[in-house]
């Protein structure tokens, strides 16, 4: 897709005002219509924050959480928060296969919830498009 096919296209979607919900740059959004890997950040309902990156692919959309921030005692609450948004894109985007992923867990109940949920352990690479800042900040979370 080109940049004036994916300028066209977001004009008049409800896709980009949820992008923008979740923290999606808006200049990023056409980068991530065209399958580019891009960041995200938005204020959970519990007052935390949640950052990551998502990439879309024609038949899947991959979603990382770098951290959550939530002080309150409740990251699982934030954590489901974003698995249902993440959801949401893949469904908004109309692709049925979703990958979900974090870079390390903290609290006890969220590691047995995404355990019970069929998580695995695994290290990826950083898009190298997000920049060193995040391969530093992924590694020294792992």
């Amino acid at each position: 897709m080109s940049d004036k096919e994916a300028k066209k296209y977001i004009d008049d979607l409800i896709e980009f005002d949820f992008l923008k919900k979740i923290g999606v740059q808006e200049k990023s959004i056409s980068l991530f219509l065209k399958g580019e890997t891009v960041t995200f950040e938005f204020l959970s309902n519990t007052g935390g924050y949640v950052s990551g990156f998502l990439t879309k692919t024609p038949y899947e959309v991959q979603s990382y959480i770098f951290y959550i921030n939530d002080k309150t005692g409740k990251a699982l609450k934030s954590f489901l928060e974003y698995r249902e948004k993440s959801s949401k894109i893949a469904s908004l985007f109309k692709i049925s296969t979703l990958e979900l992923g974090g870079s390390s867990i903290i609290n006890p109940d969220v590691l047995k919830m995404v355990t019970k949920m069929g998580f695995e352990k695994k290290i990826i690479d950083v898009p190298k498009s997000l920049g060193e800042k995040w391969k530093y900040l992924l590694k020294n979370l792992m």
